[in-house]
């Protein structure tokens, strides 16, 4: 178990292509080897994650815990990193992206025009194929950031009238 002491993170990875629990008692025992900074896992079978909390360690980040549970055989993509006690009350919250973004591209000025005015979201960022948001736990969960996301996503566009002419024909 985790202590939570100053310097410790948690972070929480999606973690996809568990089918049982041998499935969640693998990645609970080989992840710790794989990951020394690792002090303590929780793995979700139901909700396909785990919550991981490790001592911060130069080198060491979500994105490894990520690769580790993919060494394992599952794929795997961070959903949340802060840290688990101290004067900081910034999380990083991660938004996978279809393709490879940029600063300059349309998708992620319209991510930036979405969450910018959002009370909570201090800073968006771009990662490896994600969006990296700041945002005040206090404020704001991660699945609020994601409904309004995926609220967004899935307005479409009016549809154009079909303007077709009638066929008056008489055959």
């Amino acid at each position: 178990q985790g202590n939570g002491g100053a310097g410790d993170r948690r972070c929480n990875v999606n973690v996809e292509g568990m089918t049982c629990q041998s499935c969640v008692a693998l990645i609970e025992e080989e992840l710790p080897k794989l990951c020394p900074p690792v002090t303590s896992i929780k793995v979700s079978l139901q909700n396909a994650e785990a919550v991981v909390e490790y001592r911060q360690t130069p080198g060491f980040s979500v994105w490894s815990v990520c690769r580790a549970v993919e060494e394992l055989g599952f794929q795997s993509f961070p959903k949340y990193d802060s840290p688990v006690s101290g004067t900081s009350r910034s999380i990083s919250l991660f938004i996978e992206t279809e393709k490879q973004l940029d600063e300059k591209s349309k998708r992620y000025k319209e991510f930036d025009d979405l969450l910018t005015p959002v009370t909570g979201i201090m800073d968006i960022s771009i990662g490896d194929n994600c969006l990296v948001l700041e945002a005040n736990p206090g404020e704001i969960t991660y699945e609020q950031v994601m409904e309004i996301v995926n609220k967004t996503l899935s307005r479409q566009k009016p549809a154009k009238k079909d303007k077709k002419r009638k066929d008056t024909r008489v055959e």
